[in-house]
């Protein structure tokens, strides 16, 4: 062949090889305080030598075989295994399988407590890049990991697949955890073996994802997952969008698992220069269960996954079971001043307070878009209502739901082409509403234009709660192009991300909860932009016991909203004791979904005194340790605590509820955690009304005691059902 006849693919090809002969053996390692994850590379290949509990000798870390970090579809199929893989794409010329060569690493400083692994791989043939991203703390055991693709080819190549990480184990007796629910019964936990085969866990309802199954996991490797001993591997998606966790165990007790964006229906096409990234992945690994694991995520949390993880949160009163959408301006104002007079320190104007004319907001089917001020329902507009709340010292927030439209609105009369809807085919309404399509460009701005204005003229908004009670129900774009349609599921969460990102870096001082249809919106992903989230729209003590569990897995408390409300409660029509209903609503952000009107001058007053406790106990439940005591899903008598130490002291609070009782029932006493064994610590109850004292009231133990032979609760013989104890364990000087 002459010289000059020497095609570019050619010419890839010898550069890659002149790059591979130039690439020696390294090793690069990621420390953290109890975890250390390790790479070896060697002959344009990239393993993972080592992820698990730190090892003093590191040399040992590069004693076995490791594993490809990140196998593509050619490294599984050349491997003739099938197994799962991270990467595939199809070129301009049909090709499908992309040869990924690693060419470089490096290790880079974010700041003073974090440090980041960059790996870069190319395709000896075609003119693409991938690079995966390992960043870990010094001061919390949980890797972030993730993965950009970038083409540099002329013509356009479709990603296929891109997960954010694949993680490659063994066990004889896997066990995997998730957390499937549905409205009003979200993150209900459910675990099974890890069978030969591939187990899912995924979602493809585009918004409201975590509603259906939490995007996050537990991988137990040595039996069912316990509390406090063996290996266990937890991890949680960054993204808002749909999912997929795929795990195969294969027949010699090797496991391979991908985490990712969901890749039904959505092919991404790449023009040259484009890059596509995946969301992170947070990942922690204990060999003391769990509840390790479960600290190790809520440390990240409160330093880098939600927003001023160091604050804790303000007590609110949110008006919607207390009003729905029958309210007035004096309804609103009394609402405000009774919140105000029991100790609340946030009042939120859920919906119906926006829509004009034949659109006012005074149901479900009308309205949404429009956000002006319904001036019949509030005549002195926002205005008049945070002048009332000047007035009587509590903060106003809120309600919006900025990516909804309902047909009858001003909104889709003037731009019914900003409604996401396949080509040719019906509407098809879910709540009397439709979504707009955030992938347009024009829509986030008008998005962020009425929030942007909204905030800006009226600087007194403390909070917004942000909801989305639509899934993408009829995936279609207007704005993308017939060759991108796939896009939508990605492309619309950026967008989302995108309008988000703008307003939190214009309004930093707005607190922003994630609520979608109650806890559709419940991921690392949207708390990057938010303060907490909204577990349920159901809010029985009782059923918020099990959710609340679930979700402590992996979200801290301080982000978890938890509100007291009348009864019989409105989703269930259960009744449970006032207290009963604050000692779960304690467990995370304290808050009211109610009228204060309607309660007794006895509860008005029990209510204004656990306004008080809550208080003194916040720092402690929002900024403290959990420790999971006993299960509900296995008990009757499930309990956790909260431990938390300042100035070299610790102080607990546990929380113990009895929700059924049995005449043949015995209660073991329950074994604290966490304690120091030769600190001496005083237990008293919070909050008692009428049950008798425990026998340990007021008495002095040594930690050691309290966690090998425990605190007994004694529930007295003749008791009704969901009766509650909080009990505070101080370190005594």
């Amino acid at each position: 062949m002459k010289p000059g006849n020497i095609d570019k693919r050619t010419l890839l090809a010898c550069a890659a090889l002149l790059v591979a002969l130039a690439v020696h053996a390294e090793r690069f390692v990621l420390d953290m305080p109890n975890n250390t994850l390790a790479f070896e590379s060697t002959d344009q290949e990239l393993k993972c030598s080592y992820y698990g509990v730190r090892i003093a000798r590191q040399e040992d870390l590069f004693s076995g075989k490791g594993v490809l970090e990140f196998p593509s579809l050619w490294d599984v199929t050349a491997l003739r295994n099938h197994d799962e893989h991270g990467y595939s794409v199809v070129q301009a010329d049909g090709s499908i399988a992309s040869r990924l060569r690693f060419v470089k690493g490096e290790k880079v400083d974010v700041d003073a407590d974090r440090s980041r692994l960059v790996f870069v791989y190319e395709d000896p043939v075609y003119a693409v890049q991938l690079r995966r991203f390992y960043e870990a703390s010094k001061s919390c055991d949980v890797v972030s990991t993730w993965t950009e693709v970038t083409s540099s080819e002329e013509a356009e190549v479709c990603v296929r697949q891109l997960a954010s990480h694949v993680l490659q184990t063994s066990s004889s007796d896997p066990w995997l955890t998730g957390f499937q629910g549905t409205w009003s019964r979200e993150a209900i936990l459910s675990e099974s073996p890890l069978m030969e085969g591939v187990s899912e866990l995924s979602c493809t309802t585009g918004t409201r994802i975590s509603q259906t199954a939490q995007p996050s996991f537990v991988l137990s490797l040595d039996g069912a997952a316990q509390e406090d001993s063996g290996r266990v591997i937890m991890g949680s998606l960054a993204w808002s969008g749909n999912f997929s966790f795929r795990f195969r165990r294969h027949y010699n007790n090797r496991i391979t698992a991908t985490f990712g964006m969901n890749p039904a229906n959505s092919e991404y096409v790449l023009a040259r220069g484009e890059t596509l990234a995946t969301p992170r992945l947070l990942m922690t690994y204990s060999d003391k269960g769990k509840g390790d694991a479960s600290r190790s995520l809520h440390r990240w949390a409160r330093k880098y996954g939600i927003r001023d993880g160091q604050e804790p949160r303000s007590i609110l009163l949110n008006s919607w079971e207390g009003a729905y959408f029958k309210f007035d301006q004096k309804t609103i104002y009394g609402m405000i001043e009774r919140a105000a007079s029991m100790g609340v320190e946030l009042f939120v104007l859920d919906d119906g307070w926006f829509g004009e004319g034949e659109f006012a907001r005074n149901n479900d089917k009308a309205g949404l878009g429009d956000w002006v001020v319904n001036r019949e329902k509030l005549p002195d507009g926002i205005e008049g209502l945070l002048g009332k709340a000047r007035e009587v010292g509590i903060e106003f927030g809120i309600w919006v739901e900025p990516e909804m439209v309902n047909p009858k609105s001003q909104l889709f009369m003037e731009h019914p082409e900003w409604v996401v809807r396949q080509p040719n085919q019906p509407h098809r309404p879910q709540r009397n509403q439709l979504v707009l399509d955030l992938c347009n460009p024009a829509v986030q701005d008008y998005i962020f234009d009425f929030m942007d204005q909204l905030l800006g003229s009226h600087p007194d908004i403390g909070y917004i709660k942000w909801d989305c009670n639509s899934h993408l129900v009829n995936p279609g774009s207007t704005w993308l192009a017939a060759d991108r349609q796939s896009h939508l599921w990605i492309d619309y969460v950026n967008g989302y991300y995108s309008v988000l990102d703008r307003l939190v870096a214009k309004h930093p001082g707005v607190t922003f909860q994630a609520c979608s249809s109650g806890g559709g919106r419940i991921d690392y992903g949207a708390l990057q932009r938010h303060h907490e989230f909204w577990p349920s729209d159901n809010t029985d003590a009782l059923e918020r016991i099990d959710m609340q569990w679930s979700l402590g897995h992996f979200y801290p408390a301080m982000a978890m909203a938890s509100h007291v409300t009348v009864v019989p409660n409105h989703q269930t029509g259960r009744k449970t004791p006032l207290k009963f209903r604050f000692d779960v609503a304690m467990t995370g952000r304290l808050g009211f979904e109610l009228d204060p009107k309607n309660l007794n001058a006895g509860d008005t007053a029990y209510c204004k005194q656990q306004l008080e406790l809550y208080k003194k106990i916040r720092p402690i439940v929002q900024l403290g340790e959990l420790y999971r005591l006993r299960d509900p899903y296995r008990s009757s008598d499930p309990a956790l605590m909260y431990l938390h130490e300042q100035g070299g002291r610790q102080s607990g609070i546990l929380f113990a509820y009895l929700t059924e009782r049995r005449r043949a029932d015995g209660h073991e006493p329950l074994r604290l955690k966490g304690l120091k064994p030769d600190a001496l610590y005083t237990v008293r109850e919070l909050g008692r009304l009428s049950l008798p004292k425990m026998a340990m009231e007021g008495q002095t133990r040594s930690g050691d005691y309290l966690m090998k032979h425990g605190l007994s609760m004694d529930w007295p013989m003749r008791s009704p059902d969901y009766i509650s104890r909080v009990v505070e364990v101080v370190e005594t000087e």
